[in-house]
């Protein structure tokens, strides 16, 4: 009978390892996941925070162009967490402007985002003809 009870511990905790150890991978593969999300997450919310602010950049050649036609762009405007940097090259004697905006998150110019937009002066006012999107 002793014999028999001996096992049975023997097995018992055979089993608690192996339990235990089957919970920690499950805690382990939750935890690689969660900071998986997380990080993607917070890469998302920076690039979109970094497209506002070539956004931005965009809404404030349009509104200078509007005042000012010989406007040509500015470099390292600050907004908020970051900065945004705005060129314009006139594209035809109509009134047509390329206009390139880049935005970036803090000093280390982290998260480069691009707007490439054409814009037309007209007398009803300028107007945006076409707007491309990129990551840098």
């Amino acid at each position: 009978m002793r014999n028999r009870a001996r096992n049975d511990e023997g097995a018992a905790l055979l089993v608690a390892i192996v339990l235990t150890l089957l919970v920690t991978s499950l805690v382990g593969g939750f935890l690689v996941v969660l900071n998986n999300t997380t990080t993607g997450a917070m890469k998302s919310a920076r690039s979109q925070v970094s497209m506002q602010l070539a956004e931005a950049g965009i809404e404030k050649a349009f509104a200078m162009l509007r005042v000012t036609p010989d406007y040509r762009g500015e470099a390292g405007t600050p907004l908020g967490e970051g900065v945004f940097t705005v060129d314009i090259i006139p594209k035809d004697e109509a009134g047509g402007f390329h206009v390139t905006s880049r935005g970036w998150l803090g000093a280390d110019r982290s998260h480069p985002t691009r707007i490439d937009a054409t814009i037309t002066l007209s007398p009803a006012g300028p107007r945006i003809v076409a707007w491309k999107e990129a990551g840098t």
